[in-house]
C-alpha cells in the first residue's frame, strides 16, 4: 500500500464523487487530468487508487498493489 497525504483544506463533500472524473479541476486554469490520469494508471495495473476521508480535512490517497 501507498499513501499520499496532503496538510491542506482536504477535498470537500460535494467534490468527492467528481474528482477522478477527466476534466475535473477546482482551478481556474488546471485542465483537470491529474488524479483522472493517477487513477488510469493504478487500474492498468490492476490496483486500487482511492482518497481516503480523513477528519482533519486534510486529504489522503490510497494506492492499494
Amino acid at each position: 500500500m501507498i499513501e499520499v497525504a496532503e496538510n491542506g483544506p482536504g477535498v470537500p463533500d460535494d467534490e468527492v464523487a467528481a474528482m477522478f472524473l477527466p476534466v475535473f479541476t477546482t482551478k481556474p486554469t488546471g485542465a483537470g487530468v491529474g488524479l483522472n490520469l493517477a487513477r488510469q494508471i493504478v487500474l492498468a495495473h490492476a490496483d486500487l487508487l482511492t482518497n481516503q476521508p480523513v477528519p482533519t480535512r486534510s486529504a489522503l490517497f490510497r494506492i492499494v498493489i
